[in-house]
């Protein structure tokens, strides 16, 4: 199992592998895990007669290796932001870019679930998250999992460049049931409330200067049945003033056959 993860992440994931390649305890602990959830799997198979298995990294490779072309696209747009992640941190933080990369791997129930629940998705949303902030220029990445006088921790630490400024980024991931949406109202009230909690709960504790400086980035993951109800929610958005930023998501676009991606991020860190 191992050697077959290490010969698919080197060839659809090629940066990924390069610098994980002598980590052989990420290996062990993907490896086990996976293998734990196979053995899992093949109880409720002959119980149930089939399970829902959710995509997780191991699981695209697999489906890349079948010759799924989305898996694979999939795959090399993960590599790449990966890649210019781990370029563009300094020496300090190489280490915690690769932690990371490790949570891509790791994060993926053992069990089946009758909602599947892509948590892998979670890193991929930090990964997108900072990268966006990079590219635009405007900051630099000073720290990543930075603890706050609170006890708790914001995913990043960034200076803007022109001003020397210091901003905490927290991502908070919501996956949407595209099935139990019926309407915008319920989705904004649904969605307004989760987002308002997890600023809540972060900020709880903290002084007012670094409050001040403190924001949250979310990021729906949603279905494409539901795209025209994301669309007006980002546009109607109404929590800017409490230092949460407009909702990002992670579209693929098709033109002529090649997959590109585009992730959105409406507004930058004050």
């Amino acid at each position: 199992m191992k050697q077959a993860l290490k010969n698919l992440t080197a060839q659809y994931c090629p940066f990924l592998y390069d610098i994980i390649k002598n980590k052989e305890s990420i290996w062990d602990k993907v490896s086990n895990k996976f293998e734990e959830k196979l053995e899992i799997a093949k109880d409720i198979i002959t119980n149930k007669g089939q399970i829902l298995t959710e995509n997780s990294l191991p699981i695209l490779l697999g489906k890349a290796e079948e010759g799924d072309s989305i898996s694979k696209d999939f795959l090399k747009f993960i590599d790449s932001e990966i890649k210019y992640l781990f370029d563009s941190s300094p020496i300090e933080l190489k280490e915690k870019t690769v932690g990371l990369c490790k949570r891509l791997f790791l994060e993926f129930d053992t069990v089946e679930l009758s909602k599947p629940n892509p948590t892998y998705l979670n890193g991929v949303a930090e990964i997108l998250v900072i990268n966006k902030l990079i590219k635009s220029g405007e900051y630099t990445l000073l720290s990543i999992e930075e603890n706050l006088s609170n006890g708790k921790s914001a995913d990043f630490l960034l200076k803007k460049n022109e001003t020397n400024e210091k901003s905490y980024v927290e991502v908070f991931n919501i996956h949407v049931d595209d099935e139990k949406v019926s309407n915008f109202e319920d989705f904004k009230t649904f969605i307004d409330k989760r987002i308002e909690d997890k600023y809540s709960n972060k900020t709880s504790g903290l002084d007012g200067s670094t409050k001040q400086i403190f924001f949250l980035c979310p990021v729906i993951w949603s279905g494409d049945s539901i795209a025209s109800i994301l669309k007006e929610y980002d546009e109607k958005f109404s929590l800017q003033s409490k230092n949460i930023l407009n909702p990002c998501s992670l579209v693929q676009i098709d033109c002529k056959g090649t997959k590109y991606y585009h992730f959105g991020l409406n507004n930058y860190v004050r």
